[in-house]
C-alpha cells in the first residue's frame, strides 16, 4: 500500500427516531429528527408551529436566537416543546445556527443505529 492511499472512512449510522430514515451523523445531536418530521412539529394543544433564530428586518435578516410562532397566527409559541407524531420533541437553535428538533426521551430515540457503513 503506498503511503498517500487514502484509507476508507467508516461513518456510524444514524436514523431519525421518528421516522426512521437515515440521516446525516451528526455526533453533537444523537436524537435529532428529519426535516419532514420537523415539519410536523405542533404544540401541545395541536397547533402547527414554525421556529427560527433570525428576522428579516429592514431588507436583511437579523440574528434574535431562538423563537418558535404559532403557524396560524404568527403569535409566539413561549416553549421549546413540541410535538410530532404524539412524541415529546425539544427546539432549540444549532451550535451554528439553525434550529435542530430532538426527541426529548432518550428511550424514544432507540432506532439510533451506531453501525458503521462506508463513506
Amino acid at each position: 500500500m503506498e503511503l498517500n492511499t487514502p484509507v476508507p472512512r467508516k461513518l456510524p449510522r444514524q436514523i431519525c427516531p421518528i421516522c426512521a430514515v437515515e440521516v446525516e451523523y451528526i455526533d453533537r445531536y444523537p436524537r435529532y429528527v428529519c426535516g419532514a418530521c420537523c415539519d410536523r412539529a405542533k404544540s401541545a394543544d395541536g397547533r402547527v408551529l414554525t421556529f427560527g433564530d433570525v428576522i428579516f428586518e429592514n431588507g436583511a435578516y437579523r440574528p434574535i436566537g431562538y423563537h418558535a410562532l404559532y403557524m396560524d397566527t404568527g403569535e409566539p409559541h413561549d416553549s421549546h416543546e413540541c410535538f410530532i407524531d404524539g412524541i415529546r420533541c425539544l427546539a432549540d437553535q444549532a451550535h451554528f445556527g439553525g434550529i435542530v428538533i430532538a426527541v426529548a426521551d432518550m428511550w424514544s430515540s432507540m432506532r439510533i443505529v451506531r453501525n458503521e457503513i462506508d463513506d
